[in-house]
């Protein structure tokens, strides 16, 4: 840790309630860990110039840097050097596989870490959040938010033993540690631009929408009544509809304990992606549930949202139900450049086979990983795709190859294939048998995991992220999380170098990038994220090339591509 000043830094400034500005700055306080020395300065003593020199040798602490690193921008300062993000640092060693995600204030951490804890005053996060400029504050009123600004940074000081050791755990050697507690926090930079930046939509037809939501709300309803008989056709879903449906049809539906249907999103995409004819359900079900007025965070025409980084078990984001790539997929016609711009969605292909391949260190699979169709292949291996089928019947049968592929990679057993997709029994078993035969590498290494992860109680990502494990031990979670963590490492990367290069990343999707660009530098914005993603594949996965794909581009005045063009025509119909 070759570090001469340790800083913790803090400010309090006012956000307003719109995203997509950047916040009202009312003063900013630093302390220094070695010399003592402390900076109070009122917003009208800031300049574009930090009053610390924030190089490489010295380590910038804070609590939640998605904060600080937005005032930062505000005032037109240079990133830290080597910025550490105490609640990000504190929340990486606890989290537990099967326990949800909940962000460690700087209050409880203090208190976790028996050290006096600072006094949370509501009256002073009201004073600099009041909608006055910072001139218009009285001197009184300025030392005390100054004062209390102060104490955050006096806080974070002494916990600083306690923070260092963490970074230090699970991780040998210290300056490796350290580097990727670095990345990390600048991490946390990508997800701040995220939420400023929004995604760009066509303000004018959302408005528009917003005002039809009635019609097109008993619109859908009619449509489900219409073709699955599973509404009342104006604004009830039937479950006994749904049923009907299903025995019908004769479709292998997963049930909860009372004997309903599931229609949970995960069954949901289960059930489409293995019979065509409920494609159409799956979204219309999910766009009732998910497309209420108001559900995404519009105005300006920006669509904005809140990223969450490591959230997840496998420590990938959470982002909230109004990202607009969560909403039901036919709304992402809304997406629309703004003129003289260009929107790329890039997208690594098959990511996680090629992540597991490399871990594992199985030949075949990377050689299929590579090949031309590996789902083609794969419906072959598994006696899924036959020599004389037509084009419905090869389409269908692939899409099952691929379920198949990715359910057995994390772990899917025969029963839960058989129920979940519709087979028989055997012909899980089949599969199974035929995934294990000419991947055994997959399986060895699966056991290794598991058997790493009872004896351990816990497993490392490459980027020294944390998964820790309780006594009951699911062995899909415990495989799952290698793959997950080495794929979010892997964008992660590529985030914080195209941030560095001035590339404007909208937000990360998964496993995918959305990219905004000047149409006149479409070319070398696209040539830049493409070699960073493969440079950031090879960097984890022992320089083996991940696929990119450039799956969507567009340029103003088009939009985005629908991820249902039936709904969207539908929508369309109904709203005009």
């Amino acid at each position: 840790m070759p570090a001469k000043e340790i800083w913790a830094v803090d400010f309090e400034y006012r956000q307003t309630d719109l995203c997509g500005e950047l916040p009202e700055i009312r003063c900013f306080c630093a302390a220094e860990l070695h010399s003592g020395r402390t900076i109070k300065l009122w917003v009208d003593e800031l300049t574009d110039q930090p009053p610390i020199d924030f190089g490489s040798h010295t380590i910038l602490l804070a609590h939640n840097w998605k904060a600080e690193i937005s005032c930062f921008k505000a005032l037109g300062w240079p990133d830290p050097h080597n910025p550490i993000d105490t609640m990000i640092e504190a929340d990486r060693v606890k989290m537990t596989a099967g326990s949800g995600y909940r962000p460690t204030s700087l209050k409880r951490l203090l208190e976790q870490s028996k050290l006096p804890a600072i006094e949370e005053k509501e009256e002073m996060r009201e004073l600099a959040m009041e909608n006055r400029r910072s001139a218009l504050f009285s001197p009184a009123e300025r030392q005390a938010l100054l004062d209390y600004c102060l104490e955050d940074c006096l806080a974070l000081l002494k916990l600083w033993p306690k923070i260092r050791a963490t970074i230090n755990s699970y991780i040998p050697d210290e300056e490796t540690a350290f580097f990727w507690a670095h990345r990390r926090a600048k991490y946390v930079f990508c997800c701040a631009d995220s939420d400023l930046y929004g995604v760009p939509v066509n303000q004018q037809l959302w408005d528009k929408m917003i005002t039809k939501q009635p019609q097109i709300h008993s619109g859908l309803h009619a449509r489900l009544k219409e073709s699955y008989g599973c509404s009342d056709g104006v604004a009830h879903f039937k479950i006994a509809g749904l049923k009907q449906y299903i025995q019908h049809n004769q479709l292998k539906w997963p049930m909860t304990p009372t004997g309903l249907p599931k229609t949970d999103e995960d069954t949901l995409d289960r059930m489409a992606a293995t019979n065509p004819q409920l494609i159409q359900f799956a979204d219309l079900f999910k766009t009732l549930r998910k497309a209420r007025a108001g559900n995404l965070n519009i105005h300006n025409g920006r669509c904005y949202s809140k990223i969450w980084p490591f959230a997840q078990a496998g420590t990938r984001n959470s982002a909230k139900s109004n990202f607009i790539f969560s909403a039901a997929r036919w709304l992402r016609g809304l997406i629309k450049p703004e003129p003289g711009t260009g929107l790329a969605y890039l997208d690594y292909g098959r990511e996680e086979v090629l992540i597991q391949a490399v871990l594992a260190q199985c030949p075949a699979y990377q050689k299929a990983y590579y090949s031309e169709d590996m789902h083609t292949a794969n419906g072959k291996r598994f006696g899924l795709i036959l020599e004389d089928m037509d084009k419905a019947s090869f389409k269908a049968a692939r899409t099952l190859a691929k379920t198949c592929t990715f359910r057995i990679q994390y772990g899917g057993q025969a029963v839960g294939l058989s129920q979940s997709l519709g087979i028989s029994l055997a012909k899980a078993e089949q599969i199974i048998r035929a995934y294990r035969r000419d991947f055994p590498e997959i399986q060895q290494w699966r056991q290794r995991v598991e058997s790493t992860a009872i004896a351990q109680r816990y497993l490392v990502s490459p980027d020294g992220s944390v998964l820790k494990f309780n006594e009951n031990i699911n062995p899909r979670t415990a495989c799952n999380f290698p793959i997950q963590a080495t794929g979010a490492a892997i964008l992660r990367w590529t985030q914080i170098r195209l941030r560095g290069q001035g590339i404007k990343v909208l937000c990360p999707v998964h496993d995918a990038i959305l990219v905004e660009y000047p149409l006149e530098k479409k070319e070398e914005t696209l040539r830049i994220c493409q070699e960073e993603m493969v440079a950031a594949g090879k960097l984890f996965l022992n320089e083996n090339k991940l696929l990119v794909d450039v799956e969507n581009e567009v340029a103003a005045p088009d939009s985005f591509p629908t991820g249902n063009p039936e709904i969207w025509d539908l929508v369309m119909e109904l709203i005009n």
